[in-house]
């Protein structure tokens, strides 16, 4: 054999042991979120939900993440609570997708999201407060990741 011929095969094996690589990662980092509890994470969330709108949010089921075909997130008994500490809005199950490009950019582009079985109560007060009025307990530099300057939901599903 030639020595053309042998780094020919060599260079090949080290192709093969990268494509390998490759898709052992792209796999591991798509089956990884279903090893996550999810739920441990609620008091963060509806913390920073808290903060950043002034609404009480509460996840009283399972929180679900999958990234395959696209990211979607999806949680069950979903209250938001609003002026006077009445639920305004009750769902069975809330589920929202995001684009996966947005993502690499650190940013969440809401794809669409779907109000499965919603109670909606909208009410305004005598003094023309609306519970649903949403005023930051913190100020813009307090937020830390949640910012909403400009928010376009594309589809909205009521189920």
């Amino acid at each position: 054999m030639t020595s053309l011929y042998k780094e020919f095969i060599r260079l090949r094996k080290l192709l093969i042991g990268l494509a390998g690589m490759i898709v052992l990662l792209v796999t591991a980092l798509l089956i990884a979120p279903s090893f996550i509890d999810w739920n441990s994470y609620k008091g963060r969330i509806t913390n920073t939900i808290e903060v950043a709108t002034g609404l009480s949010l509460g996840i009283d089921g399972n929180i679900r993440l999958a990234i395959l075909p696209s990211p979607r997130l999806s949680a069950s008994g979903v209250r938001v609570t609003g002026l006077g500490n009445s639920d305004f809005v009750q769902l069975e199950e809330l589920k929202v997708r995001v684009g996966i490009a947005a993502l690499f950019e650190r940013r969440i582009d809401v794809e669409s999201v779907t109000l499965v079985k919603p109670k909606i109560s909208l009410k305004v007060t005598k003094d023309g407060v609306a519970n649903w009025n949403i005023v930051p307990l913190a100020s813009s530099d307090d937020t830390g990741p949640v910012s909403y300057t400009h928010l376009t939901l594309p589809t909205i599903l009521l189920v």
